[in-house]
């Protein structure tokens, strides 16, 4: 995690929401969810993900695409210990295959245009960093 990210400020929240982005988009190559679960705190969304990654995995399905590509990332309101971070958020297109290579149409997207999208993140103390309650896409 780059050492912007664990500051409790706004450039803070702006640098995590980043890097948070980062490991999402490191699955499309690396079939592995732990960091995104290691730094959910109750986030819906962000174990959504992780368990659609695990459960792939598990399966031998690999991802093609699919990263999340950020467009603006506006000013965050700081709260008491927590940031609602605003931002444009796409997505490329994405092709999950099975084992043997076949596309799982049914599991693949197409591209998602940018839009509107909300993080909401919570600072822990304990271990320096802020950790994603909420992402909110539309």
């Amino acid at each position: 995690m780059p050492d912007e990210a664990r500051a409790q400020t706004p450039e803070g929240a702006q640098a995590f929401v980043r890097y948070y982005i980062d490991l999402i988009n490191r699955t499309s190559t690396v079939m592995d969810a732990a960091p995104l679960r290691e730094f959910s705190d109750g986030c819906r969304d962000c174990n959504r993900i992780a368990t659609n990654v695990e459960e792939h995995a598990a399966l031998g399905h690999d991802y093609q695409g699919g990263q999340v590509v950020i467009g603006n990332v506006l000013a965050p309101v700081m709260g008491d210990g927590e940031a609602s971070v605003p931002l444009y958020v796409g997505q490329t297109p994405l092709v999950v295959r099975d084992g043997s290579g076949t596309v799982l149409s049914d599991e693949s997207s197409d591209e998602i245009p940018e839009m509107y999208a909300g993080i909401g993140l919570r600072w822990d103390d304990t271990r320096q960093t802020w950790l994603m309650q909420d992402f909110t896409v539309g």
